[in-house]
C-alpha cells in the first residue's frame, strides 16, 4: 500500500492535508485444477481494494484469453495444460498471484480381446493358457473370465489365466473393468471381449485288443474292449484274414490262414490327442494230432504176467494226451496198467488241444488176460499138491524139489502177494486175504503152473 502526502501552504498558516491509494489485494489464489479432456474448467481469484481493477492470465509467458477475474476453458484440450498466473492491477499498482496447474488428462476407451494359446488342445496338456489384451483400461484394470455367459474365474488383476477346463467345447470372453479416470463419451468403465472357441479333446478309452489266440478254425470273434471315449478301428497289419466290421470291437475274422497280426486302434473323438493302439496275434494250427496208432498195442498176456505200460503218441504244443479206462482195470497217467481182469480190458487215450474250435481224438488199446486154465500147465497137469482148497488160512505147497516164484492174484488181476517157496518153505499164510476166487502161480526157468483157489 503506498501513502501520498501533499502539504499546502496558504496564507501564513500551514494546512495540512492527507490522501490515500491502496494496491490490489489477492483474497483468493487460483487454484490448481485436474479434469477430463473435453470437460470444462476454470481458474478464478478474488482481490480487494479500491478502484477498479484489470486482470492479465497468463500460461508461462503468453497471455491467456481471458481479462476477468476467471479464466474458463469451455473445452479442455491437452494444449490447455501447463501453469497459468494472472497479475491483477488498479491505480495504485498491481500484483501477481500464485501458480495454478491446470492438468488435462485424456480420454481413454476401454477395450478387451480374448487370446488363447492354443484353439484346440488334448485334455492331457494340461491347464489351458488364456490372455486378456486391454487397451483404455487405466492404470490398474482387472479381468474376469466367462465360459458360454458364466463366470468361471473371479476379478483379478493378472491378466493371465490358467483354467483346468473340462473336455468339450467352450464359449470364452473375457471381461475387463477400467479405473481409468477420463472415459472417451460413449465408452464404459466395465466392457467384454467378443467369444471365442476353446475344444479340448477328451483322450481316448486305452485300447486292449484281447489275448493272443490260436484256433483250429478259419475263423474267430475278436475280443477289443468297449471304446467309451473316442472310437476304435480293427487294421490287419501282417497275415491273412477278413474283418466283418472294422469299427466293432468284437467283429468276427474269416479266412484266417497262419498268424494274423491285428491292431485295434482308438482315436479320440476330434482327434487332436494321441491314438491308443494294441495289437493281438491269431494264429490258425493244424488238426489236432491222431491218435490211432496208439491201438497196435493191443495185446493178449497171461494170467498173472505183469501189466503191460502204454505209450502215447509225440503231441503238439498245446496238447495233452490222457489214458482212461473203461472197466475196473486201471491205468496211471504215464500208461502203466494195474488190476486187469480176466477177458479184454480196454484202455482209451484221448487227446485234448487247448486250442478253441479242435475235437477231441480218441484210440483204444484191448490188453486181454488169457484164463489160466485154459494152459497147458494148469492145475490138472501140476505134479504139484496145493492145498487145502477152499482154503482159510494158510495154503501149503507139496512136492517142491527146487525153489519157485510165487504170485499170488485176485479174480481181477491184483497181485496180493510175491515171495519165493521151496522144499523148507512151503507155506503161505493167507489170513488177510479177502473171500473170493484167487489165482495162484509157480514159476521157475523150466515151467509155469497155475492154481485156482478159493478163500472161505
Amino acid at each position: 500500500m503506498k501513502s501520498i502526502v501533499i502539504i499546502l501552504y496558504l496564507s501564513s498558516s500551514i494546512l495540512y492535508a492527507q490522501s490515500s491509494c491502496d494496491m490490489p489485494v489477492i483474497t483468493t489464489q487460483p487454484v490448481s485444477a485436474n479434469n477430463c479432456s473435453g470437460s470444462s474448467a476454470s481458474l478464478s481469484v478474488s482481490v480487494a481494494g479500491q478502484g477498479s481493477f484489470s486482470f492479465l492470465w497468463k500460461k508461462g509467458n503468453a497471455t491467456a484469453n481471458s481479462t476477468g477475474p476467471t479464466l474458463v476453458f469451455p473445452v479442455l484440450s491437452m494444449a490447455d495444460a501447463g501453469t497459468y498466473t494472472v497479475t491483477v492491477s488498479n491505480a495504485c499498482g498491481s500484483i501477481q498471484s500464485a501458480s495454478a496447474v491446470v492438468n488435462v488428462t485424456s480420454n481413454e476407451f476401454p477395450v478387451v480381446h480374448l487370446i488363447l494359446g492354443k484353439m484346440m488342445m488334448c485334455e492331457s496338456e494340461g491347464p489351458t493358457q488364456i490372455f486378456a489384451n486391454g487397451s483404455g483400461g487405466g492404470s490398474a484394470p482387472i479381468y474376469k473370465l466367462y465360459d458360454k455367459g458364466i463366470s468361471v474365474t473371479g476379478f483379478q488383476t493378472s491378466s493371465s489365466f490358467s483354467y483346468p477346463f473340462t473336455p468339450g467345447q467352450h464359449n470364452l470372453s473375457v471381461e475387463m473393468l477400467s479405473n481409468a479416470t477420463c472415459i472417451a463419451p460413449g465408452a464404459a468403465n466395465l466392457v467384454r471381449s467378443s467369444d471365442e472357441m476353446l475344444t479340448i479333446d477328451p483322450l481316448p478309452t486305452l485300447s486292449n485288443a484281447g489275448q493272443d489266440y490260436t484256433t483250429c478254425g478259419n475263423s474267430y470273434q475278436l475280443q477289443a474292449n468297449q471304446v467309451l471315449s473316442g472310437s476304435g478301428t480293427w487294421s490287419v497289419i501282417s497275415g491273412k484274414g477278413d474283418i466283418n466290421d472294422q469299427k466293432n470291437p468284437n467283429s468276427l475274422i474269416t479266412n484266417l490262414f497262419g498268424t494274423t497280426k491285428l491292431a485295434w486302434i482308438v482315436s479320440s473323438q476330434h482327434n487332436i490327442c494321441p491314438a491308443s493302439m494294441s495289437q493281438v496275434y491269431i494264429t490258425r494250427v493244424s488238426d489236432i494230432t491222431s491218435p490211432s496208432s496208439v491201438s497196435s498195442q493191443s495185446k493178449t498176456i497171461s494170467f498173472g504176467a505183469p501189466a503191460p505200460l502204454l505209450s502215447g503218441v509225440p503231441l503238439q504244443p498245446n496238447e495233452v494226451g490222457t489214458w482212461t479206462s473203461t472197466g475196473l482195470a486201471t491205468i496211471t497217467s504215464n500208461g502203466q496198467t494195474g488190476n486187469l481182469l480176466l477177458g479184454v480190458n480196454t484202455f482209451n487215450y484221448t487227446i485234448i488241444s487247448a486250442i478253441s474250435g479242435c475235437p477231441p481224438a480218441v484210440a483204444s488199446v484191448d490188453i486181454t488176460v488169457a484164463n489160466p486154465l485154459s494152459i497147458a500147465s494148469a492145475l490138472n497137469t501140476s505134479e504139484h499138491a496145493v492145498f487145502p482148497n477152499p482154503f482159510t488160512k494158510e495154503i501149503y505147497i507139496n512136492n517142491l524139489k527146487e525153489a519157485y516164484d510165487l504170485r499170488i492174484t485176485d479174480a481181477k488181476g491184483s497181485i496180493k502177494l510175491v515171495q519165493t517157496v521151496n522144499t523148507s518153505e512151503n507155506t503161505i499164510s493167507t489170513r488177510e486175504f479177502e473171500p473170493g476166487i484167487y489165482f495162484l502161480q509157480l514159476r521157475n526157468k523150466k515151467e509155469t503152473t497155475y492154481f485156482k483157489m478159493l478163500k472161505q
